[in-house]
């Protein structure tokens, strides 16, 4: 079915995408941690540092969840549809990651994976499930199940390739790959307009 490959594409976008912007969330934390450790008069540790950042990160990315789960998930189906809202999470992709490659400090990046993750946990989530509504009941199982296993997780390798061969052979900094997630986030765009 050309529905599911475009399914089955678009989840490995999602997965790579989400992965690198975790490894990008993660330099940024460690660097400037680091850096404040470093330059602090005090005997401050940078790991206690960073346990308190995403202490704090991950409440106020839990409390976002909530709301957008509970307050926009429903009204934007409802108002635009699955496949207009399926344009949503990968225009804040697109425009955040934007953001990131101009603008490479902390706050931006904290902003861009608060917000990337609290719509890919709440809308995100409700899309993946609401486009296998219109199948036929074996691809359903049969497609579902590979496309959320296989798929998903080729994502995940498609993203340790991209890093090695960023980090190791072109020489990345952050900010290039948070221009590849840009582009990503096109091919993105992409795909959920053509579904």
């Amino acid at each position: 079915s050309r529905y599911l490959i475009l399914i089955a594409v678009m989840l490995v976008l999602i997965n790579w995408i989400s992965s690198t912007g975790d490894f990008i969330h993660r330099a940024f934390v460690k660097e400037h941690f680091e850096a404040v450790a470093a330059g602090s008069a005090g005997s401050v540790e940078s790991k206690t540092l960073i346990t308190s950042y995403y202490a704090n990160f991950f409440f106020w990315m839990i409390i976002v969840q909530l709301a957008i789960q509970l307050f926009a998930v429903g009204r934007l189906f409802r108002t635009l549809g699955v496949a207009n809202t399926l344009l949503i999470p990968a225009a804040l992709s697109l425009v955040g990651y934007g953001l990131v490659g101009f603008v490479p400090i902390l706050t931006t990046i904290r902003l861009v994976r608060m917000g990337e993750q609290s719509v890919e946990y709440s809308l995100t989530n409700t899309l993946r499930q609401a486009l296998f509504l219109p199948t036929t009941p074996i691809q359903t199982y049969e497609g579902k199940t590979t496309i959320e296993t296989f798929f998903w997780r080729f994502g995940d390798l498609i993203q340790a390739i991209g890093i090695f061969v960023g980090l190791h052979l072109l020489g990345w900094e952050m900010h290039e790959f948070a221009v590849l997630n840009l582009v990503l986030s096109l091919a993105w765009i992409a795909l959920a307009a053509r579904m």
